[in-house]
This record gives structure tokens, sequence and C-alpha cells, in this order.
């Protein structure tokens, strides 16, 4: 008797290490974030509060609706007008100066036809008609045309312009240009705005689209 009931003893010890085993938890080893090796599929406990890193090739969104780029201003002061009324808007921006080729002055002149002697003959009909202020070009690509005044307006020139025609001859303008320093307005804007919200934007400037930085 007393060794059958040795014998059920170490039976029930050995059936009771076996449950035991089989319900301890993984080594640290086994494990890795965020499922168990064990377990697939069963995500680990984590604390309140802990937050994961984004996974590979995820974008934390800024906020921003766009950005773009208003201009040119060949007027500083204008510039920052600009930027005051966008920022009023809503929008964050700030002023990028660059170098442009920009309209100088308008020159009149009579093309060249037939050479010197042409010249001389379209000089001496606006000495009869009493129009002064032109003289024979005599070099460069409009050699042997006439000039009929240099202005610093196209409205001028072109007054200039209407007043040859009328005695009969074909003037034109041509548009002189030098670099220049002129001002960006850079805008980040974080939402869209109806047009009642949008400031004026003058005639004459150009409205980009530009990479958000």
């Amino acid at each position: 008797m007393r060794a059958l009931f040795a014998l059920l003893v170490l039976l029930n010890l050995g059936y009771l290490g076996f449950v035991l085993w089989q319900d301890a938890p993984p080594s640290p080893s086994a494990l890795t974030s965020p499922v168990s090796i064990e377990r697939p599929g069963v995500p680990l406990l984590q604390r309140l509060g802990e937050e994961q890193p984004p996974p590979p090739g995820s974008q934390v969104q800024s906020g921003t609706w766009g950005c773009f780029s208003l201009g040119p201003f060949d007027d500083d002061l204008a510039a920052r007008q600009a930027l005051l009324a966008w920022e009023a808007a809503g929008a964050q921006g700030l002023i990028r100066t660059a170098e442009a080729s920009r309209p100088a002055s308008y020159w009149v002149i009579l093309p060249p036809e037939n050479g010197l002697q042409g010249a001389e003959a379209a000089r001496e009909r606006l000495n009869d008609e009493g129009v002064g202020d032109h003289y024979i070009i005599t070099e460069g690509e409009h050699e042997h045309g006439l000039s009929l005044g240099l202005f610093s307006s196209p409205e001028r020139a072109q007054r200039r312009q209407e007043q040859i025609r009328a005695l009969g001859l074909a003037p034109t303008v041509i548009t002189r240009y030098r670099d220049r320093t002129v001002h960006w307005v850079d805008l980040e804007m974080h939402r869209a705005l109806d047009a009642d919200e949008r400031p004026t934007v003058e005639p004459g400037l150009q409205w980009r689209a530009r990479a958000c930085p």
C-alpha cells in the first residue's frame, strides 16, 4: 500500500509540473513588437499614453493646404502691403527678392528701308511736316532706320507712334529691357479661402504654385 501511495503522489506532482510549464509566459527573447512569435496575431499590451512611431514611409500631416508665390513686384512697399493683406486673411508669408529682366524704356523707330537713302527721305518728310526729335541710326541692328524718340512709358511711346503714322509712315515701338531687383511674396495657406476672403490681386502679377518647405 505504501508503495502504491508513493507512486500516486509522484504521478500527481509530475502532472502539476507539466501544467505549470505549459502556462508559463514565454521568455523575453520570444517577443517582438507589436505581436508575439509564440502567438501570432495576438497584440501585446501597451501602456496608456505610450505611442508607437509611425510606420516607415508614412507622412505627418502639417495642416498646410498649399503654398504659392505672388509677384513680381517692382516696388518693395507694394510687396509689403500685399503680404499684410494676405496675413490678415489667415496666410503666413515672407518677401523674397530676385533678379528679373524688366521693361526699362520704349524706343519708337522707323525701320530701315531702302538703306541710307530711304532714311534720309523719311527725315526730310518729317522736317517738311514740322516734326522734330529724330535722327538716322548709324550702327547696330537698326542701322539706316530713323529714331523717333525714347520714352519711359508705353503710353507716351504709343502717342508718338500714332503721330508719325498720321503722316503715312509705319513706325514701330521696341521695348528695351534691363535686369533689376523684383520682389515676390511667398505664401503658405492653411485652408482654401472663399472669393470674398481673398485680397485683390493687381493686374500684371503672377500667381504661382510652389512646393511647401
